[in-house]
């Protein structure tokens, strides 16, 4: 069976009421849009990882554009001052050589990477 590990961060710079509320309307997202049987837990500051069963690369990009089609939606309903958007990294677990702290590990790279990439896209400095 393959494991997804699919880490999302975007949160940090709120640190306000709506930075709590933030997370609380994060989590629920996840919840409504990740499969029966995943695992998703608040990882560092203002990161989440979820760990979904059993998916393939096709199943995984829905996934990520379910989360953030719901994100979007979520931010233009809100009462908060700024976008709620996310950052995702995911990768396929199919490989027992690897611990699942390693498909973390490598999921939190690629979230970085993607992060870095819509901050250059919007002329923000990394």
């Amino acid at each position: 069976m393959k494991k997804i590990a699919l880490i999302t961060d975007g949160w940090k710079r709120y640190v306000t009421y709506a930075w709590v509320e933030g997370y609380r309307r994060f989590a629920s997202v996840l919840r409504q849009n990740c499969p029966v049987g995943s695992i998703c837990m608040r990882y560092g500051g203002d990161e989440f990882v979820c760990v979904v069963p059993d998916l393939d690369i096709r199943k995984l990009h829905q996934l990520e554009q379910n989360i953030q089609h719901a994100l979007a939606e979520f931010s233009s309903a809100s009462h908060f001052s700024f976008p709620i958007e996310a950052s995702i990294g995911s990768v396929i677990a199919d490989d027992p050589v690897f611990s699942l702290n390693d498909y973390i590990n490598l999921a939190d790279q690629k979230m970085y990477q993607t992060k870095k990439a819509h901050k250059a896209a919007r002329g923000a400095t990394p």
